[in-house]
């Protein structure tokens, strides 16, 4: 569901969990979709730090 676009909090709501951390425990994230986000990420913050020093906060 998670890989098909489902808000977790819904996916919550279907398996009745009344905490979000239960739900987690039961989903899992596919290689191919961590994959999939790492790419994202990486594409997301690329150059984001480049020409700071660590003292510039």
């Amino acid at each position: 569901m998670l890989q098909q676009g489902v808000d977790i909090r819904i996916i919550q709501i279907l398996l009745g969990h009344s905490s979000l951390r239960s739900t987690e425990i039961y989903t899992h994230l596919t290689e191919p979709l961590r994959d999939q986000l790492r790419d994202l990420l990486s594409k997301t913050t690329a150059g984001l730090f480049e020409g700071r020093r660590p003292s510039d906060g």
